[in-house]
């Protein structure tokens, strides 16, 4: 229902633009081409990829009381386990989360052990939060502390080449008011659901902190750069999907003093493979509606949000904040039939490359509709000379997309093209 309403409102939208269809393509913040609607029909684009979510791969045993080096030798260690084979392929990235009383966070592998297909040692790793898969891989063994427990992730790095092994792929977590949004998605760590349904009503982001963290948590908060609890950046979200029912509404209004919720603090913030569909969004005064940011991690992710309505705005200093995002290495992210808001002049989402040598991405902006005063930015960003692509196709704005550096030294490592937006008066 949700989406058929959020489709008819952009339809009506858009029904009124005046101006010729193009199809624009830019490189180096340079339009180089320019087709008509009819020949713009011709041009082919890379195909899209399916919208997948990553779940547990591994659902074998574990051996209690033992490690297994990076040379796979087996030797006696009483706080740790290792587990059996579990499937991997060349340029995917392994990591471990797990559930310490309700706050998700990172856990430390203390062996990989690589094996070809045909069973020889290929290659592994020690003490590392993130092993990345040698080419010649086909299984990797690994080894952490009992105490965690931990999840495997395995996040695939290799655009257009993904699988889904699923675990627990049908275990849904209803989100309701009365127990709020938090508990829902820590839940669902807990339980290692990949879904959670979130019905009509208010949840209040402040409200469900200050309930699970105290009172005087926003008093208190100073950034996340020194805290290994992930909800610090925002209400984490990693290999999960949120669908958000008709009647549901997230708030998150800061309406304290402490400059430091303001400058590091958003509603949510994104890890690998997030899926978000319906979101009615209103916040003020955070760093931003939603927050995902790679250069932290070098991992590859998918992303998605449709369907969803975005009023997050700043009135600290009357600006818009509803998406802020730097890209993981290789990212693929599609944002979908939302509508921006847009209170003051400014952008509504900023997205930036990734620092990497090696970055390159995809993302689309298809059938969102952004309010008059707002606008999307897409900058280059670090020394990668691999271009990353950007595709806007049935938009509705008043200010076009714009495309610009992160920072002078920034090498031209966006490529934009737009196509079928209409550009209202």
């Amino acid at each position: 229902m949700r989406q058929i309403l959020t489709s008819v409102l952009l339809l009506l939208f858009m029904a009124f633009s005046t101006k010729a269809q193009t199809m624009k393509i830019y490189k180096d913040n340079v339009l180089v081409k320019e087709y008509t609607s009819a020949e713009a029909n011709k041009v082919v684009y890379g195909a899209g990829m399916p919208i997948v979510r990553m779940a547990n791969r591994f659902n074998g045993n574990l051996h209690s009381g033992y490690v297994m080096n990076n040379g796979y030798e087996n030797t006696s260690d009483a706080g740790y386990v290792y587990t059996d084979k579990v499937p991997c392929k060349y340029g995917e990235h392994i990591c471990l989360s797990y559930n310490d009383n309700g706050t998700r966070k990172q856990g430390e592998i203390r062996y990989t052990c690589f094996f070809s297909a045909n069973g020889d040692v290929v290659g592994g790793d020690a003490a590392v939060p993130t092993a990345e898969v040698p080419a010649n891989a086909a299984y990797v063994v690994l080894s952490f502390s009992k105490d965690i427990q931990s999840d495997i992730c395995i996040s695939n790095t290799r655009l257009g080449d993904l699988e889904l092994y699923p675990s627990k792929e049908h275990c849904v977590v209803d989100a309701y008011p009365s127990t709020g949004l938090l508990n829902a998605v820590e839940e669902a760590y807990k339980n290692g659901c990949a879904k959670v349904v979130v019905h009509a009503g208010n949840y209040d982001l402040i409200e469900e902190y200050t309930a699970k963290y105290g009172s005087d948590y926003f008093d208190n908060y100073e950034g996340y750069f020194t805290s290994d609890n992930l909800n610090d950046r925002g209400l984490w979200l990693e290999n999960i999907e949120l669908d958000f029912k008709l009647g549901a509404k997230v708030y998150c209004k800061y309406n304290g003093s402490n400059s430091s919720v303001m400058t590091y603090f958003s509603a949510f913030a994104t890890g690998n493979n997030v899926v978000i569909d319906g979101l009615d969004l209103e916040t003020n005064n955070l760093r931003y509606g939603i927050h995902s940011d790679y250069n932290m991690w070098s991992d590859e992710t998918y992303m998605t949000i449709s369907n969803g309505r975005f009023n997050c705005y700043r009135d600290c200093d009357n600006t818009n904040k509803a998406i802020g995002a730097g890209l993981g290495e290789h990212v693929h992210w599609i944002f979908s039939n939302n509508i921006f808001e847009a209170k003051y002049k400014g952008y509504v989402a900023r997205i930036h490359n990734n620092k990497s040598k090696d970055a390159q991405s995809q993302i689309e902006f298809t059938g969102n509709y952004v309010a008059d005063k707002g606008w999307i930015i897409v900058n280059d960003y670090g020394p990668s000379t691999s271009v990353s692509t950007c595709t806007a196709t049935g938009n509705s704005w008043k200010i076009e997309l714009v495309h610009t550096k992160e920072t002078k030294d920034s090498e031209d490592n966006f490529e934009v093209t737009l196509y079928d937006n209409e550009l209202r008066e």
